[in-house]
């Protein structure tokens, strides 16, 4: 897993390419750490190019979800291929947390 983080005024917009699995627990949590300390009101985890998520990166994203509460920061996710966000939705993550797409062409401005 890859992480790249753009921070656009009180919002920070996370990156991750790759396969999210266990083996990224550290990288992950400093991750979390670092986005519970800074200003960020809304964070946005951007899996255009995450190819893969585990059932570890499924409780990455509850545990962000619960330390971002703590800091009433909102989690949104977006950009989840379909074998991503039916893992998403099967562990009922919509209950909790957005999950959307943005157009391709949409995606690609942002680089």
């Amino acid at each position: 897993m890859d992480i790249s983080v753009r921070e656009q005024g009180d919002e920070c917009i996370v990156y991750i390419s790759g396969k999210i699995s266990f083996l990224d627990h550290d990288l992950f949590k400093e991750m979390i750490e670092n986005m519970a300390s800074s200003k960020a009101k809304t964070c946005i985890l951007d899996l255009f190019d995450c190819t893969q998520l585990d059932s570890a990166g499924l409780g990455f994203f509850m545990h962000a979800h619960e330390s971002f509460k703590q800091h009433e920061i909102e989690l949104h996710v977006r950009n989840a291929h379909d074998h991503v966000e039916r893992l998403l939705n099967i562990a009922r993550f919509k209950d909790f947390m957005s999950i959307n797409q943005l157009p391709a062409e949409e995606h690609l401005k942002h680089f």
